[in-house]
């Protein structure tokens, strides 16, 4: 009776740690969907920029409700961080799903009464605190409410087996390198709805947070040789030259700020001359000039020395006028 009782104990214990046990992820992962479907107003896909702190396209997905929501948790998961924004008001939860598969959900306004004992301002840089946890919450079970204080909320998934590829990949964390589509880890029928509400024209439908194009303008450029990408130190000295996130036919100059006021300026692709031209086709030796739209007397004006570095200016002019530099800045890959 004794040996029978033992090995009741050892397989109970094999059960109960087994349950906690990370196991490598079979797609799709997430069967429920995180917000009520009927309150899913649409979806911006990953990429999308909103300099100063996106200048770089943005490694997350943008959920839009119609109203306040609660938000529940996609698959059994393990929440691992939280962090909350005092000068907001809201919270960041992050999670892991299972082995070399991690997530995070931004902007909720309300938590869980089971993470509501865990908020510390003990960890605090700026006006943003810091928890570790441990709690594995249930497919299903409520984290918390979104679209109270703003009708969006963000969706970012981390997988290893994913590789986003930059000139530069040194700049870039582990976060960022292999920062995936969240849509693509629910069931055919859940992905097949938020599909259905992404704001997207061109492929990859689910976006891309990696523009960078070799040899040529397009893709992430900063203005120090060794900053990190995406860093909070230095996001105002980044630059990109990419195209729009939901309409993929625009070109976009995303300006930390550094070169002149932090914006976005839109313009039409060309695909001959040096006006406005498709940033993926240009390449060191000429000056090009890009104008902002709207507007009659405002340009850039940049050249590539090389396939690692440009001289850029903003101006006050035309691009009908010689293409002259007066007081150009550099900057890197």
């Amino acid at each position: 009776m004794k040996y029978l009782i033992k090995t009741v104990s050892i397989l109970l214990l094999i059960f109960i740690l087994g349950c906690d046990k990370f196991t490598p992820c079979e797609q799709p992962a997430f069967t429920t969907s995180i917000v009520d479907i009927d309150k899913l107003d649409y979806i911006i896909p990953l990429g999308n920029l909103n300099p100063p702190g996106h200048t770089l396209p943005t490694r997350h997905m943008y959920f839009w409700v119609t109203e306040p929501t609660d938000l529940r948790a996609p698959v059994r998961i393990r929440v691992t961080n939280l962090h909350i924004f005092t000068g907001k008001g809201d919270y960041e939860i992050g999670f892991d799903v299972c082995s070399g598969v991690s997530g995070y959900f931004i902007h909720l306004d309300t938590l869980s009464p089971r993470l509501e004992p865990e908020i510390s301002y003990d960890d605090c840089e700026g006006d943003m605190c810091f928890v570790e946890l441990d709690m594995w919450f249930d497919e299903g079970e409520f984290l918390g409410q979104v679209g109270i204080n703003g009708l969006s909320f963000d969706l970012g998934m981390i997988d290893d087996t994913v590789q986003n590829e930059f000139v530069s990949p040194e700049r870039y964390g582990d976060y960022l390198l292999h920062a995936a589509c969240g849509l693509n880890y629910f069931s055919e029928e859940i992905k097949s709805h938020y599909y259905s509400k992404l704001r997207r024209t061109g492929e990859p439908l689910c976006g891309t947070i990696a523009q960078d194009v070799a040899g040529t303008l397009q893709g992430n450029w900063f203005y120090t040789q060794d900053s990190a990408a995406y860093s909070y130190e230095t996001y105002n000295q980044e630059l990109a030259f990419v195209h729009h996130a939901e309409d993929t036919s625009t070109g976009v100059i995303s300006i930390g700020g550094t070169l002149t006021d932090a914006n976005t300026w839109h313009f039409d692709p060309q695909h001959e001359g040096f006006i406005d031209r498709e940033p993926s086709e240009v390449v060191p030796g000429e000056i090009y000039c890009y104008e902002r739209e709207g507007w009659d007397n405002e340009r850039i004006i940049v050249e590539m020395f090389d396939t690692m570095t440009i001289s850029i200016e903003y101006q006050e002019k035309p691009c009908g006028e010689a293409f002259v530099f007066q007081n150009p800045m550099t900057y890197y890959r």
